[in-house]
């Protein structure tokens, strides 16, 4: 009976301390602090204020990083919002400025990545619908190189796809909603695209081609663009590729044939066979065989075709 007692006794004691364990981390997990959380809309630039701003109580092991625990610590340094935050969410230090509170592009570039300026018009910039936050491919249109080149002989080359708008002109949120021409789109990209840019902006024009929200980039495996990265006016039904050369071409050579003409003057004459000169000349030429007689044709151009 004192050995079936102590194990009772065991048993109750080890379920006792594991009910008061349980009951330890329920306390820890409904313990509460207060954050500083939005009660209005705060694009990008609106100033951190008493008006905007409130505290929240929020689980103590869910309270995000870079949170604010005081409403005075928020508003220290003129803060500003520089990224979009909406009602009811944690005002995060990542998401507002730093000590003088300037609204600056640079906190939008991402890590290891360069903001570029593009400039566009109502045709380059689909029509204003390129907006912030849009990603677009960069197509660059120039002349193809040679010096047989006129100027309908252009390429349009895919170089950069799924590229991030940053800003359109000098704004960098998109409240209004509504389409708007602009001079200049900024976009994010690596340094080495950023160069490219730059070189692409003194050889053509670029142009942007917005793509949809719901497609990823599509780059193969070597790097470059999956679909037709180039294109000239030979895919547009146009004439084929092909340019001559602008030289001037030398006058064709001639080659003198003398044949004899034995006709009824000369012999009354009593003099022989005068040879006379005829003038063949000499080029491209095409040979077309009718039976088993080859006849050789002269081949020039038309319109340097």
């Amino acid at each position: 009976m004192g050995i079936v007692a102590v194990i009772i006794a065991n048993a109750w004691f080890s379920g006792m301390e594991q009910r008061q364990d349980e009951a330890q981390i329920t306390l820890r997990e409904q313990e509460t602090v207060q954050i500083v959380v939005a009660t209005q809309p705060l694009e990008y630039g609106t100033a951190l204020s008493d008006q905007n701003l409130r505290l929240q109580y929020w689980p103590a092991a869910s309270v995000p990083q870079g949170a604010f625990l005081t409403v005075d610590a928020a508003l220290q340094d003129r803060r500003v919002a520089i990224r979009p935050i909406v009602p009811g969410e944690p005002v995060l230090a990542s998401k507002v400025s730093g000590a003088d509170g300037r609204a600056t592009l640079a906190a939008l570039v991402p890590a290891g990545m360069r903001a570029v300026s593009l400039p566009v018009d109502a045709i380059r910039g689909v029509a204003g619908f390129v907006v912030p936050g849009s990603s677009v491919d960069v197509i660059l249109t120039r002349r193809i190189a040679g010096g047989g080149a006129r100027n309908e002989d252009l390429r349009s080359d895919v170089i950069l796809e799924n590229v991030q708008v940053l800003a359109v002109d000098q704004t960098v949120d998109d409240t209004e909603g509504e389409p708007r021409v602009s001079q200049t789109a900024t976009v994010a990209v690596s340094l080495v695209d950023a160069q490219r840019l730059a070189v692409a902006q003194g050889v053509g024009t670029v142009s942007l081609a917005l793509r949809s929200i719901t497609e990823l980039a599509s780059i193969g495996p070597d790097g470059q663009a999956s679909g037709m990265a180039t294109v000239t006016a030979a895919n547009l039904g146009s004439r084929a590729m092909y340019i001559p050369a602008t030289a001037l071409a030398p006058p064709p050579v001639t080659q003198t044939t003398y044949i004899s003409r034995d006709d009824d003057s000369s012999k009354r004459a009593g003099s022989a066979s005068a040879p006379v000169a005829v003038s063949v000349p000499q080029g491209p030429r095409m040979e077309i065989v009718r039976g088993t007689q080859p006849t050789s044709y002269p081949v020039g151009r038309a319109r340097g075709e």
